[in-house]
C-alpha cells in the first residue's frame, strides 16, 4: 500500500536554525504517516511547487495509491510548458524570462485572479481525489489542520518558511490523528478533506 503526498517545498524539506537544509526524506511528516499506517512513502513534493502543478500530477494514473496528503501552495505560483514543465514563482524565474514574468506580476497577476485559479485548482484536486475512493488530506501550507499556527511559528517547530524536525512530527502526528480518528482502517475509510483559505 502506498501514500501519496505532494505539494512544494513545506511537504519536501526540513531545516534548522542553522539555516542547514534535508532532503533525505527520512525526517518529513510524510515519512513518519507513512510508517504509522505501514504504507510506503511516495512524496512527489517540490521546491517552488505550485498548485497548477499538483493538478496536473493528479491527472497521471493515481489508481495505485492507497491515500492521499496535498499541501496546497502559495497561489501565486504557477508553471509553463517548455519541452518539460518549469515552475514559476514571484521571486525566481529564469533571466532570458525574467522581464516577461515581472511584467506578468506587476501588471497582470491579481489576487482576485490568484484566488479564483486556487478555487479552480484546489476542487479540481478534490474532485479527482474523491474519485479515487480512498482516503486524502487537503491543506493550505499556511495555516494546516488544527494545529496552533502562532505556536507554531517558534524557530524549534518553524524556521524560514519551513518545518523543523519537531515541527516535521507535529504535524505528522496531527495528520496521523485526523487519519485516525474518521477511519478505523485505510482500506474502508470516508473520504477526508481540510479547505484552503479561499473555501472558508
Amino acid at each position: 500500500m502506498k501514500l501519496y503526498t505532494d505539494g512544494g517545498s513545506l511537504g519536501k524539506m526540513v531545516v534548522y536554525p542553522d539555516d542547514t537544509q534535508d532532503y533525505t526524506g527520512n525526517l518529513r511528516f510524510s515519512k513518519y504517516v507513512a510508517e504509522y499506517f505501514n504504507l510506503e512513502d511516495c512524496n512527489y513534493s517540490e521546491n517552488g511547487g505550485s498548485n497548477h502543478r499538483i493538478a496536473r500530477n493528479l491527472l497521471e494514473d493515481i489508481s495505485g495509491y492507497d491515500a492521499f496528503i496535498i499541501v496546497m501552495c502559495p497561489m501565486m505560483r504557477t508553471e509553463y510548458y517548455d519541452k518539460k514543465w518549469i515552475g514559476v514563482r514571484a521571486d525566481t524565474t529564469k533571466e532570458e524570462l525574467r522581464e516577461q514574468w515581472d511584467r506578468y506580476y506587476k501588471e497582470i497577476y491579481s489576487k482576485e485572479g490568484a484566488l479564483m485559479e486556487e478555487k479552480m485548482h484546489y476542487n479540481l484536486i478534490r474532485l479527482l481525489l474523491k474519485e479515487t475512493g480512498k482516503p486524502y488530506l487537503i491543506f493550505e501550507g499556511g495555516s494546516p489542520l488544527k494545529i496552533n499556527w502562532k505556536y507554531m511559528r517558534q524557530d524549534k517547530f518553524f524556521y524560514m518558511g519551513h518545518f523543523t524536525p519537531l515541527g516535521h512530527k507535529v504535524i505528522a502526528n496531527d495528520l496521523i490523528h485526523r487519519m485516525s480518528s474518521s477511519t478505523p482502517s485505510l482500506e474502508m475509510s470516508d473520504v477526508m478533506q481540510c479547505n484552503p483559505p479561499s473555501q472558508k
